[in-house]
């Protein structure tokens, strides 16, 4: 939960540095978009399946999940074990886009960070969503008088099995195989040239990566180790603490009442306590972009992640002395 707060753009020690830039927002129509094309594309009476990449459990990366490309930029969608449908429109009706994925499950996602579940994938990725598990069963319904199959298996090539043999379960007599193929090379086709969208995502990625290894090399100095380093190349952490001389954080817990509250104190830019109420709702910003640029979403995060765990959090601080952010969790958490 610590690092959740630290990520969401909270503080850490660090010197001064460039501020990070923020990521441009990737918006829904842009999705959709690619899905429209990537359908124009395929053979009349196609019906497409792609599955998402794999989860992977090599605990030595830094970062051990990485969504198939080709299911993102049909998608958006960003988690492991899921499956996208997507059938074109005919006779004056409408594309179809489904999703199956992972069911919220509270146990799961302590350790693996918060699941969409079926009602995310249909409010905030705009598909028809089912549990991953109904997937096989309403399969037969959904591609029933399609005459051609699009795949991808996001690498997960049992996966890529048993679909072609559900596909052509129905032809065992037939002398050849129902019409199916990969859908890579059409994608690929499709991904060579980049929108506009997708250019402003690559300038800020070498943005990002930039200010990162500027932030790292300016705290390079006898006794520092490789995690302070990694540290500062976490963009939103030391944000609040870049004009402060000698930057100072706090992470630790304290008694509240009665009950153990964690927290978060900085001595950085502080705020004003009549407008505390702000800080955690989302796009409210206390200070202009050109002092410290965001998206005004981070502390609001923050209060998503510790309500959903049944939990307070909340602030204190004074302008140009720091701030300090609290938060509780029930003894069930």
């Amino acid at each position: 939960m610590i690092a959740a707060f630290a990520l969401s753009g909270l503080m850490l020690a660090g010197a001064a540095a460039p501020a990070p830039s923020a990521p441009p927002t990737v918006p829904a129509s842009f999705f959709a978009a690619n899905r429209k094309r990537f359908l124009a594309k395929l053979p009349a009476g196609s019906i497409a399946v792609l599955h998402a990449a794999p989860e992977t459990t090599v605990e030595t990366s830094p970062d051990p999940y990485r969504q198939a490309s080709d299911f993102w930029y049909l998608t958006g969608f960003p988690e492991p074990e899921a499956v996208a449908v997507l059938i074109p429109g005919s006779n004056g009706s409408a594309e179809r886009f489904l999703l199956f994925v992972r069911p919220r499950d509270f146990a799961a996602e302590q350790w693996t960070g918060r699941r969409a579940g079926v009602e995310g994938a249909a409010k905030d990725f705009g598909a028809e969503a089912y549990p991953i598990a109904d997937f096989w069963n309403r399969l037969p319904a959904l591609w029933a008088g399609s005459q051609s199959l699009a795949y991808e298996s996001g690498g997960d090539e049992s996966f890529a099995h048993e679909l072609l043999e559900a596909w052509n379960g129905g032809n065992a007599n037939a002398v050849a195989a129902r019409p199916a193929s990969d859908a890579s090379p059409v994608l690929g086709e499709l991904r060579l040239v980049k929108n506009a969208t997708e250019i402003d995502l690559l300038r800020a990625a070498s943005r990002i990566s930039a200010d990162a290894h500027l932030a790292a090399m300016a705290r390079v100095a006898p006794g520092n180790g490789e995690w302070d380093l990694k540290a500062a190349m976490v963009g939103g952490t030391w944000k609040f603490t870049r004009k402060v001389p000698v930057a100072r954080v706090e992470v630790g817990a304290t008694d509240v009442g009665g009950t153990r509250a964690f927290f978060v104190r900085d001595n950085g830019a502080g705020f004003d306590m009549a407008v505390a109420d702000k800080l955690f709702t989302a796009f409210q910003r206390l200070h202009a972009p050109s002092e410290f640029p965001g998206t005004g979403i981070g502390l609001a995060t923050c209060h998503r992640i510790v309500d959903r765990h049944g939990g307070r959090i909340w602030a204190e601080g004074r302008v140009g002395e720091g701030a300090t952010i609290y938060f509780t969790l029930p003894p069930s958490s």
